[in-house]
């Protein structure tokens, strides 16, 4: 998804252990279903004074989703959901970093269940962890294609957690 940091030009790797995609979807309209995905893993070049040198290839192991209901976690490995069997990894390559307001913003390809759309990812860092918010279609990306938006809302909103060695 998102990642990044280097001081000069050398590519970092980010810290599996510690990075993570947090998520939450709504679920008939009243509830929140919140999860994770980790596995984390990639290389980045981000120079804060040199941004079109800034490149990020990250991404997350789809097989590792928990919602904190383990029939659910198993169900969105399904072909309906994730296909996580064919598509076991949720990668973003970027294309560009700009400056924003509040940080930074980067634009790339996020490529989910063999479907890449074009996303901004704005973020911070604070030394060593790099923050981003943004918000998905899961049926842009072909997620639940079948299932109506409401027993499972279309927006889904993500917190990305990177923290580079």
């Amino acid at each position: 998804m998102l990642c990044l940091f280097t001081f000069g030009l050398a590519a970092q790797s980010i810290n599996t252990e510690a990075s993570l995609v947090t998520f939450q979807v709504s679920n008939m309209k009243v509830n929140t279903v919140v999860g994770s995905v980790g596995g984390m893993t990639g290389t980045l070049t981000f120079d804060q004074d040199d941004l079109e040198v800034c490149e990020f290839d990250v991404c997350i192991d789809a097989n590792t989703i928990k919602t904190g209901i383990e029939k659910r976690d198993e169900h969105l490995h399904q072909s309906e959901y994730f296909d996580t069997q064919n598509h076991p990894q949720i990668c973003f390559a970027s294309e560009m970093v700009k400056r924003s307001n509040n940080g930074y913003a980067v634009v790339g390809q996020l490529t989910m269940k063999g479907v890449s759309k074009s996303v901004m990812i704005p973020f911070t860092f604070d030394g060593t962890t790099f923050s981003g918010n943004l918000n998905l279609s899961r049926t842009d990306y072909g997620v639940g294609a079948d299932t109506s938006t409401f027993l499972i809302g279309d927006e889904i909103t993500i917190a990305v957690s990177c923290v580079v060695d």
